[in-house]
């Protein structure tokens, strides 16, 4: 504690009224008049003088924590919005936007904890959110925009992917009734997303967080299967090749199980992006 610096005993002067101490802060403010005047022959500024009165009137502002803007995440995922604090990915940002602008499917393998959702949500959604959907067959003047919806598994993957097609829809969706066209083969991905394009040139993201879910939540073990089959029919679809994209997060320990499904080996192998620790530059 400097005694000569009044900023520092105004801001004790604060702390202990913000506490309940009112007889203490008050008497801060004697300790800091008195030093003053023996030390360096000043009184207290205006500004320390107002708020000892403030203090003395019991009229002193109560502390306002509000919600601070706390930059450690600790285990939870970053977000779109945490892009600004999300550091050290930069180049698996920019492989995964040029992938995902080529590639109708890419899956990120990692360890658990090694960021994946991360990378996904604060690195590519949050480039791709602040500029246009990249097409080489689609004049620039015309490119368009991505919508983003997000999925995981759970116990019923082909409602969870409803549930999020329906969230982006300007139209209501029953993401019972969809979920249930799907497996019955009543409609396909593509038929369920195309209405979600308005505009040329506009694309579909789909994020489908920890894709292991399929293999160790749900209770039917056809399911896996069938739901993959559903989502790569809507992704290969040639009628509109630029209009439809999936990114897909896996734990490492499960590649075993995504070996067993064709689509998922084919991805494993050419769309793959494998997530390591960081190095030191990083």
């Amino acid at each position: 504690l400097d005694p000569w610096r009044e900023e520092t005993h105004r801001q004790l002067m604060r702390l202990l009224a913000w506490q309940g101490n009112r007889n203490a802060a008050l008497a801060q403010f004697e300790f800091c008049r008195r030093i003053l005047k023996s030390e360096l022959g000043v009184d207290p500024s205006d500004a320390t003088r107002s708020l000892h009165v403030q203090i003395l009137n019991d009229n002193f502002p109560p502390l306002d924590l509000g919600q601070p803007h706390n930059p450690y995440r600790s285990l939870h995922a970053f977000d779109a919005e945490d892009a600004d604090r999300f550091f050290g990915r930069e180049h698996y940002i920019s492989a995964l936007t040029e992938m995902v602008q080529r590639q109708p499917f890419v899956l990120i393998v990692g360890p658990s904890g090694s960021g994946k959702s991360s990378l996904v949500h604060a690195g590519l959604v949050a480039r791709i959110s602040a500029h246009p959907a990249d097409h080489s067959d689609v004049p620039t003047s015309q490119s368009g925009a991505w919508r983003v919806g997000q999925a995981r598994p759970g116990a019923d993957p082909f409602h969870s992917l409803a549930a999020a097609l329906a969230a982006l829809s300007p139209r209501e969706i029953d993401p019972n009734q969809l979920a249930a066209d799907w497996r019955s083969g009543r409609q396909t991905l593509f038929d369920a997303s195309a209405p979600l394009i308005t505009s040329r040139g506009d694309r579909l993201l789909l994020v489908i967080d920890q894709l292991e879910e399929l293999f160790t939540l749900s209770p039917d073990p056809t399911s896996a299967g069938a739901f993959l089959e559903l989502l790569f029919a809507g992704l290969a679809n040639t009628s509109h090749p630029h209009h439809l994209a999936c990114v897909a997060s896996l734990r490492a320990d499960f590649v075993a199980q995504a070996l067993a499904h064709w689509e998922l080996a084919q991805a494993l192998q050419r769309s793959c992006i494998f997530l390591g620790p960081m190095d030191a530059d990083e």
